[in-house]
């Protein structure tokens, strides 16, 4: 769609809406992995290891979803695939409410309603981008909002479901909840100009296959009638044969359409970048680490004595804290005056993001637990809010997409390993001690990465200062 073709209002605030309530739903059940990984443990008896898998699935597929989902939307519009992913959603959570076995909670909770959450997350942020153009950063902060609503109610709300209808109750309950996902996406109702955009080339590709079919049967059609004009039935069999023909040309053109612009998200000559593969180690190491504190820490405050609602609270306390977090930072940045210093600042919140994970493995009481939750989700929401901001200072605009594209399949990565080692360090140890310690230190070497970046972009300037070149940086790789 066109810039000018966003409304920036009237509909567009249903659209929000729906992108809002998207948020609380797909955000607030990531935050409430930690209580689902307690119950499970408890149900199966199985390891904290393979237990924890199943978090690493749901938070893997969403994020590695990104890319292909920008790419459905684009061919399928943002309405049907986020009421797809809501009914995928849906089926996952309602079948986990069946299983007995660990592996089917994988494919079921981990795989499909990770699934699911991805396409409803990334076509709901398609949708509030394409009708708001002017307004377009208050009305994305207000979607993005619903993150922290459902970080700060989702969890509580399982825990209380859990103790009252157990934990298979719960998964039922909660499925019927997902499948508001569908609602939002009966809202996202495409703008004529943004429908023939988002679905332009494949028309174009489609009537292209269309007339070649048409080209190349046209032989084999006079052929047969030359030989038997009078024969029907014949005719009926060449008409069904050039029918298959465009069906396949068109699927061919259109599947050869597709991988190209899903392979266009990722530039892997971005990696002959050495600044760019600094930020992506710092990426997947970060990932890893931070985003395997809302799986473990519930069942580490239980163990620490704090009782189930108690330490359930605590995700609620730093889902709440990364919401303010994410809207303070932003204003905080745009400061003129900080903007130069933007970068470094926000490699010193990695810092202390990595200092509050590890102070978690020495916490023993409440109110210890509270103050360094609150801290991990203002450091965190750092993090998260400014990760793209840093890309494109880094490469620019033009190579953004290619770059984003990479970045969310090294968080993909890092979300992949970090639950089942911390799962693995408590099979060990028998506590989270040693798992908080190793998931700060992860940290700790994303932290190393950017000032390693730092470092090295403070070099580069200053050798071309040396050289009476323009101090401006390029540090963008040949795209020949």
């Amino acid at each position: 769609m066109s810039q000018s073709a966003a409304p920036d209002g009237g509909w567009g605030w249903m659209v929000l809406l729906a992108g809002h309530c998207m948020h609380i739903l797909a955000g607030g059940l990531d935050r409430a992995s930690g209580v689902f990984y307690r119950e499970i443990l408890k149900e199966l008896q199985q390891s904290s290891a393979s237990t924890a898998g199943f978090s690493a699935l749901l938070f893997a597929s969403r994020f590695m979803s990104g890319p292909i989902t920008g790419v459905l939307c684009k061919y399928f519009g943002c309405r049907r695939v986020m009421m797809a992913g809501g009914v995928t959603s849906f089926l996952g959570m309602l079948l986990s409410s069946f299983c007995r076995s660990l592996s089917l909670i994988y494919l079921t909770l981990g795989c499909m309603t990770g699934v699911g959450n991805g396409l409803a997350y990334t076509s709901g942020l398609l949708a509030v981008n394409d009708y708001f153009s002017r307004r377009k950063a208050t009305a994305l902060g207000l979607a993005t909002a619903g993150t922290g609503v459902g970080s700060f109610v989702l969890p509580l709300l399982t825990q209380y479901l859990i103790q009252v209808y157990s934990f298979r109750g719960c998964m039922l309950i909660l499925s019927g909840l997902s499948l508001n996902l569908v609602v939002c996406g009966a809202l996202l109702y495409p703008l004529p100009a943004g429908k023939k955009s988002a679905n332009g080339a494949l028309e174009a590709e489609a009537a292209d296959a269309t007339s070649e079919a048409l080209i190349d049967t046209a032989g084999q059609s006079e052929t047969a009638e030359n030989k038997n004009s009078k024969d029907s039935t014949g005719e009926k069999v060449l008409g069904q044969s050039m029918t298959t023909i465009k069906s396949r040309t068109s699927l061919e053109r259109s599947g050869r359409g597709f991988c190209m612009e899903l392979w266009a998200n990722f530039d892997l000559k971005l990696f002959l970048n050495p600044y760019f593969c600094l930020l992506a180690a710092a990426t997947l190491f970060i990932s890893s680490g931070f985003k395997s504190v809302a799986v473990i820490l519930p069942h580490h405050a239980q163990l620490r004595g704090l009782d189930d609602m108690t330490s359930v609270l605590l995700i609620s306390i730093s889902g709440a804290c990364d919401t303010v977090s994410r809207f303070s930072v932003g204003l905080f940045f745009d400061i003129p005056h900080l903007v130069p210093h933007r970068r470094r600042i926000w490699t010193l919140g990695m810092l202390l993001t990595a200092s509050s994970i590890t102070a978690f493995a020495f916490m023993q009481n409440l109110i210890p637990f509270i103050l360094i939750s609150g801290a991990f989700g203002l450091t965190s929401g750092l993090f998260m809010s400014q990760l793209y901001c840093m890309l494109i200072d880094l490469i620019g605009r033009e190579r953004s997409r290619s770059g984003i594209g990479l970045l969310i399949l090294c968080f993909g990565f890092g979300v992949a390993v970090g639950p089942p080692t911390a799962g693995a360090l408590k099979d060990v140890t028998d506590t989270y001690q040693l798992s908080f310690c190793v998931l700060g230190a992860s940290t700790f070497v994303g932290f190393v990465c950017l000032c390693a970046l730092d470092v090295a972009l403070m070099t580069q300037r200053r050798q071309r200062r040396r050289l009476n070149l323009n101090p401006t940086l390029d540090i963008s790789v040949d795209q020949k």
